[in-house]
């Protein structure tokens, strides 16, 4: 009884998650600044407490993270470059940590098929700098970090599946594809080609793009537990 109450409140978080995400959606298309912060302050929070309610032994690196994407999220509703700026460090932060949790729970793949996944994440970034470097002044930086990371992080989960597509390489790939179109969309709208449905999309993205980052971690986690559970058998 106990576990079926269980699941029903992961489903209703989850339901709340993505109600939010929709009023977020709505907000970004509509540009309705105020719609956004009594909204898209809680979409964090809520994919927080599924965590907590789904693992069974938190990641605090990786709370730490949703922390900064959480405070990334609130200073990119404020379209002005200091906000952008903050915001985009916090966003760097957030990437370095789920960097470290990725590299500590899997391996690296050989160098060939890393080199080899590593040619379309380039070409694609390539495209983004070459369209907005005329445009982007202090957030260059910024931008330029995000993108490496997304590129190596873009090029490891894809030579990973290919390797071996478990669960845990499937969604971590699928999340960073995500990523990776979030971030293409956000710095055309920003410095090259502003469109109305660009927002939406990148928000419809990065909610799904944090469900599967956070599916990934769930099933790290699993991966783990059964093998510490084998090795004391």
């Amino acid at each position: 009884m106990k576990m079926k109450k269980k699941k029903i409140v992961k489903g209703i978080v989850v339901l709340f998650y993505m109600l939010v995400a929709l009023m977020v959606i709505i907000g970004e298309y509509q540009k309705d600044i105020t719609l956004l912060k009594f909204t898209k302050p809680f979409l964090i929070p809520l994919l927080s407490i599924s965590y907590f309610l789904r693992s069974k032994k938190i990641n605090w690196s990786y709370i730490m993270a949703l922390v900064f994407i959480w405070l990334a999220n609130i200073l990119f509703i404020y379209q002005t470059e200091p906000f952008i700026f903050k915001g985009a460090v916090s966003y760097l932060i957030f990437w370095i940590i789920i960097t470290f949790i990725i590299l500590v729970n899997t391996r690296f793949p050989d160098k060939f098929s890393f080199l080899i996944a590593l040619i379309p994440f380039s070409f694609i970034y390539c495209c983004v700098l070459q369209l907005i470097l005329e445009t982007v002044n202090e957030s260059l930086l910024m931008f330029f970090l995000n993108g490496v990371f997304m590129t190596f992080l873009g090029a490891y989960s894809l030579a990973n599946y290919f390797i071996d597509s478990n669960k845990a390489n499937t969604c971590l790939l699928i999340s960073i594809l995500m990523f990776t179109f979030i971030q293409f969309l956000v710095s055309i709208d920003l410095y090259y080609l502003s469109m109305k449905l660009f927002r939406p999309i990148a928000m419809l993205l990065f909610a799904f793009a944090h469900y599967f980052l956070l599916k990934t971690l769930l099933f790290y986690e699993e991966n783990k537990l059964n093998n510490n559970a084998s090795a004391l058998v």
